[in-house]
């Protein structure tokens, strides 16, 4: 009975890192413009003048030339507006490398419970 409590707290914690790491975002090194950043429709993260890095879901470009970060909060999209004068650079996500950096995270560590939940069953 200990054992099994023992692999059960064991998969519970590996599960929970699970969770924890396949939410991890890869963004370009090069910046991009603002304008660039709205047609790619990707999250993107803003650095500062301030030293304040910034992450929105998209930018949104509205008719008057204003820039405005959506973010969700609470199930609502929230429009955070930004100031290009204080923008020193902005990465977009570079989607196909976080798909691979959360695959590459997350296999493993499934292939490792498998292994010791097995090795456990045999025991």
């Amino acid at each position: 009975m200990k054992t099994t409590f023992q692999a059960n707290r064991f998969l519970a914690l590996v599960l929970a890192s699970i969770f924890l790491f396949s939410g991890c975002a890869v963004y370009k090194k090069t910046p991009v413009t603002l304008d660039e950043a709205v047609l790619s429709n990707t999250m993107v993260k803003l650095h500062t003048i301030y030293n304040e890095t910034l992450t929105f879901r998209r930018i949104k470009k509205t008719e008057d030339n204003k820039f405005y970060g959506i973010n969700l909060k609470d199930g609502i999209n929230v429009s955070t507006p930004i100031n290009k004068a204080e923008i020193n650079s902005v990465r977009i996500k570079n989607k196909k490398v976080s798909a691979a950096g959360n695959y590459a995270i997350v296999a493993p560590i499934i292939g490792l419970v498998l292994l010791v939940s097995g090795a456990i069953a045999i025991m």
